[in-house]
């Protein structure tokens, strides 16, 4: 009988340790789970972090390529003359080619889906595209607000009657009194360069450190 309850006794004793150190090694394993899951958690975060700032200084330095070809372009002293002289004689021989010529040249090193010359109105004067759409109300105010301030002006996004998203660099081309004569337009499509960089995801081995990135975006900013 003694033997019995000693045998009882010691299975309970085996089966209250074997209780016990299953729950220490459950708990052990969710506490181990629960750490190495924020750890994970906090990489990612700040995987995700550094590249919206490596797109975030992308984008910004796409921003001021944009302005920065719109305003090199309509303060060459060389466009200056030769918009004055088309303009006081647009019969004048081999002066819109010239236009013309320049244009494509900065279309083609910009990548824009095209490049004209408005008044200051907003009446198309020339285009690369034989068949410009008419200027948008989005690229109007951008027009009017670089005609008033006499600075380069970067449109919002808006669709063309084609559908693509455009984005417009708008310079205006003042005179020696100061006074515009017209306005340069470098017009962006969406499709060929921006979304594609939007969209774009780096591998996991290209993935840009924090601190690497952060000082990118610092050199990118205005």
């Amino acid at each position: 009988m003694k033997k019995a309850h000693h045998f009882i006794a010691t299975r309970r004793h085996w089966a209250t340790v074997f209780a016990l150190v299953t729950l220490l090694i459950i708990v052990t394993g969710l506490v181990y789970y629960q750490s190495e899951f924020n750890h994970i958690r906090q990489d990612k975060y700040h995987e995700l972090a550094a590249i919206a700032e490596l797109k975030a200084g992308q984008i910004l330095h796409w921003r001021q390529e944009q302005l920065a070809d719109a305003r090199r372009l309509a303060s060459s002293p060389l466009m200056r003359k030769a918009v004055a002289d088309w303009l006081r004689d647009p019969s004048a021989p081999g002066l819109q080619a010239d236009l013309q010529e320049r244009f494509k040249i900065d279309q083609e090193v910009g990548t824009y889906a095209d490049v004209l010359l408005l008044d200051p109105q907003g009446h198309t004067l020339l285009s690369l595209l034989p068949d410009p759409d008419p200027l948008d109300p989005v690229a109007r105010r951008a027009l009017e607000e670089a005609i008033a301030s006499g600075e380069a002006v970067l449109s919002d996004f808006y669709r063309c009657p084609k559908g693509h998203a455009h984005l417009d660099a708008v310079a205006p081309i003042l005179d020696s009194q100061g006074r515009p004569l017209a306005a340069v337009v470098l017009q962006s499509n969406a499709d060929d360069y921006l979304y594609p960089l939007i969209q774009s995801w780096p591998p996991p081995a290209a993935a840009p450190k924090r601190s690497w990135c952060a000082s990118r975006a610092g050199m990118s900013s205005i």
